[in-house]
């Protein structure tokens, strides 16, 4: 089963960093990370992964719907790398069931 990480605003940060040395022998590439994200963030979050993808960063295949939705799934096993949520209260559930790592839970704005 995949850890599903809450993700703050720093993408990169939150999906990985830096990769230490070259393998000698050439691997398949890794599978995209699967973002699963608030559709609020439909506008915002592919200027942020573009952004990071130009830095080296690994592919990125973002998700977008209603944070609830989203972490019904996530709940059920979907396996997302990173949830960017609108709702606390969801994430707080989630974390409190061991659904994502706790650790990683953080707050990436405020909205008004």
């Amino acid at each position: 089963m995949r850890e599903t990480h809450v993700a703050a605003f720093a993408l990169a940060a939150t999906l990985g960093g830096a990769k230490p040395g070259t393998p000698a022998v050439s691997a398949p590439p890794p599978a995209p990370l699967l973002v699963f994200a608030a559709a609020d963030l439909r506008e915002a979050l592919p200027e942020v992964v573009a952004a990071y993808r130009q830095t080296g960063g690994d592919s990125v295949t973002l998700v977008f719907g209603a944070t609830s939705d989203l972490a019904t799934q996530i709940a059920n096993g979907a396996p997302a790398d990173a949830f960017f949520a609108a709702d606390e209260a969801a994430v707080a559930g989630l974390a409190s069931r061991e659904m994502v790592v706790g650790a990683t839970v953080r707050v990436y704005a405020v909205g008004r």
